[in-house]
This record gives structure tokens, sequence and C-alpha cells, in this order.
């Protein structure tokens, strides 16, 4: 157990912008993994879902980032979006960038229409 004195030594420590008298008159209890584990699951006999424990995270490589982003459900997005540029160009100033953003907007529509076809034939 610590007290509030040394918790505010501690926090000063790492960042002097931490407001710690909201602790006053109130313990802290700092618990390490093994101490949650036997004060808190044997105890109780409760214990964390395995399934979320055991799993692996699994890293996005950079042709997963691009076949989501070219999949076909998203080529009603990007049509309605680089529309809807294209003729804000013609209101809002930077006309050059809205026009070139929403050009490329609608070719992202064309090629997540065609990409799926071009697979089948592979």
């Amino acid at each position: 157990k610590k007290s509030v004195d040394e918790i505010d030594i501690i926090c000063e420590s790492f960042s002097p912008n931490i407001n710690t008298k909201i602790l006053k008159n109130k313990t802290i209890n700092l618990i390490d993994k093994t101490k949650l584990y036997n004060d808190y699951f044997l105890k109780s006999c409760l214990f964390p879902n395995s399934e979320n424990i055991d799993s692996k995270i699994t890293k996005l490589s950079f042709l997963d980032i691009i076949k989501n982003m070219f999949a076909p459900h998203r080529a009603k997005s990007y049509f309605f979006c680089g529309l809807i540029l294209i003729f804000s160009a013609i209101i809002l100033p930077y006309f050059l960038y809205y026009l070139i953003v929403g050009s490329l907007l609608l070719c992202f529509s064309i090629v997540c229409k065609l990409l799926p076809k071009f697979n089948k034939n592979q």
C-alpha cells in the first residue's frame, strides 16, 4: 500500500501536469500480475476467457490494406465522394485540389468494380 504523498512524488516525477489532489484520504493498492491472479481469480474461481488470452494478434500486410481499400463494396462510396468533390470544386476555392482528389476517387471506384473481374480470370 502506498500513501497519497508517495503517489504524488511518483506522479510528479513522470509528469507535473497530473493532479493527484483528488486522491486525498484514499488508499491505493498497487497489484502485480501474480497477486491479482492469486487474490482474485483463484479465490473466486473466476478466470478470464482463455480464447482472448491465447489469440495472437496478426500483423496487417500492405497487400491486405490494399485489398481492403479496393474492396467491391467500397465502390459506391468512392463514386459519390468523388462526385461531391468535383461538384464542390465549382463553388469552393482550391478548385484544382478538389478536381484532382475527386477524379482520384472516381478512379478508385472504377478499380473497385473492375478488380474482382480480373481476379476471377486468373
